[in-house]
């Protein structure tokens, strides 16, 4: 598979994470809806029952997870644009 096909198999599977890992928070959230509001200062009231408590853990770990999407799509296109960089130079430095 050619590099820039890669790049773009990436991409979508990369999007889909992302939209599936919203549509989860989005599912957690309608079964919990007591996790919505953050209540004052982003503070979330503590009358969660055990299954609020785990929905809580489910919404941290994915707010943790599409963080580390995000970095890892940040550091790939920077090794994408590095690889371009030097693929563009050496063909100057051997005319030289």
């Amino acid at each position: 598979m050619p590099t820039s096909d890669a790049n773009a198999a990436m991409s979508i599977t990369l999007q889909g994470l992302e939209t599936a890992l919203a549509y989860t928070r989005t599912l957690v959230l309608a079964a919990h809806p007591d996790l919505r509001d953050g209540g004052p200062q982003g503070r979330r009231l503590m009358k969660l029952d055990a299954a609020g408590w785990k929905a809580d853990e489910i919404l941290t770990h994915l707010a943790e997870l599409s963080d580390a999407i995000a970095r890892y799509a940040v550091e790939a296109e920077r090794q994408r644009i590095r690889a371009m960089v030097v693929g563009v130079r050496r063909p100057r430095e051997r005319a030289a």
